[in-house]
């Protein structure tokens, strides 16, 4: 299986890999290159990262049917994860330069409409880091000076010798809206040893919806 997306863009125009990074991540893509990688110049397969995963893409160029513009090829044969890259890659290139993207079945998009389009591509999830966990907890109270006292939620298989360390947190550590009592928000631990971050939980769904 094979998907060829186009970008055309202007002849001329030098876009930078940083560009086309900071353009996919506006699309909610985490996109990034070889170093020194040459977006518009040069043929052949291009290696990249997609959310974590490992992709690339076939290159090549033509001319458009508009004088001064070209048709940057990307083809995929491999991963879904190298098939969203084209699309994201092409898109991010015509994005930047006013162009357009046309799919493998010759559809032209550009504007909101190509964002559109964007949108209908799903992204590949990030694999998971196995030296890190996410554990739920909520705030019981205060706990001496300076500590929360937490309630742990469902502890992943393996994680039970990690209950000391999340059984309290240091109240600074806990963003001012997560810290009254029955608020609940996540720890991420790494290596079964440091909490690295606070992360807000996912809204829980509404009863009957």
């Amino acid at each position: 299986m094979s998907t060829l997306v186009s970008a055309v863009v202007p002849r001329d125009r030098a876009i930078a890999a940083a560009d086309i990074q900071a353009q996919a991540r506006e699309l909610g893509a985490d996109l990034s290159f070889p170093e020194g990688f040459d977006v518009i110049g040069g043929l052949g397969w291009v290696p990249c990262v997609l959310n974590g995963q490992p992709a690339g893409f076939e290159r090549s160029c033509d001319d458009a049917e508009t004088p001064g513009w070209q048709l940057v090829h990307l083809e995929s044969r491999a991963s879904y994860a190298s098939h969203a890259a084209c699309a994201f890659v092409a898109g991010s290139l015509a994005l930047l330069t006013g162009g357009q993207v046309r799919d493998e079945d010759g559809q032209t998009f550009s504007g909101p409409a190509l964002t559109h389009w964007l949108a209908t591509v799903e992204l590949p999830e990030a694999a998971p880091d196995p030296a890190t966990l996410r554990i739920e907890v909520s705030v019981v109270g205060p706990r001496g000076q300076g500590f929360l006292q937490l309630k742990l939620g469902r502890i992943p298989p393996g994680a039970h010798l990690m209950r000391n360390l999340v059984q309290s947190i240091d109240t600074d550590r806990v963003p001012a809206a997560l810290r009254a009592p029955n608020s609940r928000f996540v720890l991420v631990i790494r290596d079964a040893s440091e909490i690295v971050a606070v992360e807000p939980c996912a809204p829980r769904r509404a009863q009957g919806a």
